[in-house]
């Protein structure tokens, strides 16, 4: 399951709306966050025709948008504690190795 955050960059795969067949495929931005009465939606840099932005419930994110690397980059296969690690492991040895 995809993870999503405000200011990815994410392409519409599905559309439960039929005004909104027209877009799959486009590629925007999420670029707000909207309480509902009974959900939590993304917002997307996409203009509605009645106003405002697209929005996609949370819950539903990963069923209609997909997110987009941008040219050259890869999801990682290590978890973020695993990147921290390496972290302080390469910062240990360079301190020891400026010590000596």
């Amino acid at each position: 399951m995809a993870r999503f955050f405000l200011g990815q960059q994410v392409r519409l795969k599905f559309a439960n709306d039929e005004r909104a067949v027209p877009l799959i495929g486009t590629e925007t931005r999420i670029v707000g966050e909207f309480h509902g009465i009974f959900d939590v939606y993304w917002e997307l840099g996409l203009a509605h025709p009645e106003g405002g932005l697209w929005r996609v419930p949370k819950d539903q994110a990963s069923n209609c948008l997909e997110p987009v690397q941008p040219s050259g980059h890869r999801a990682s296969t290590e978890s973020f504690q695993e990147l921290i690690d390496r972290l302080n492991t390469e910062k240990v040895a360079r301190v020891e190795e400026a010590a000596a």
